[in-house]
């Protein structure tokens, strides 16, 4: 094999290895904008759901067995409904359901950042 052929083969292999690192590191750390959790309480027009799994999504290393709490504000335009489209009401989701949250726009969720508007909360599964 020549010296041409070698160094083709490195700088393939070498740009093969870069783009399999740039897609792993975007794909950990793209914002969110949906994603499924468990209600922990009902407090006014929020939910405080269990967002561990979004949080440490993206980490490196050795994680933290914490909970994390989401806190997910409710507004006026905010639908509720369950999984068939039937709208409901806040009323109708307790403590431990699980529900898929569609927020207002992207948003990182980690450590520093857990609270966002929802834009839709579906109900997936009653406790």
């Amino acid at each position: 094999m020549s010296i041409m052929n070698k160094k083709r083969i490195y700088v393939i292999i070498s740009l093969v290895f870069l783009l399999t690192l740039i897609i792993l590191y975007i794909r950990g750390c793209n914002p969110t904008k949906e994603f499924d959790a468990a209600i922990e309480s009902i407090e006014g027009n929020r939910f405080i759901v269990n967002c561990s799994h979004e949080v440490v999504k993206g980490m490196k290393g050795p994680i933290n067995d914490i909970g994390y709490g989401c806190n997910v504000q409710l507004t006026d335009t905010t639908k509720l409904q369950d999984a068939a489209g039937k709208t409901l009401q806040i009323q109708d989701y307790k403590h431990g359901d699980t529900v898929h949250i569609i927020l207002k726009k992207r948003q990182y969720i980690n450590q520093k950042h857990l609270s966002f508007e929802a834009s839709k909360i579906i109900l997936l599964h009653k406790e």
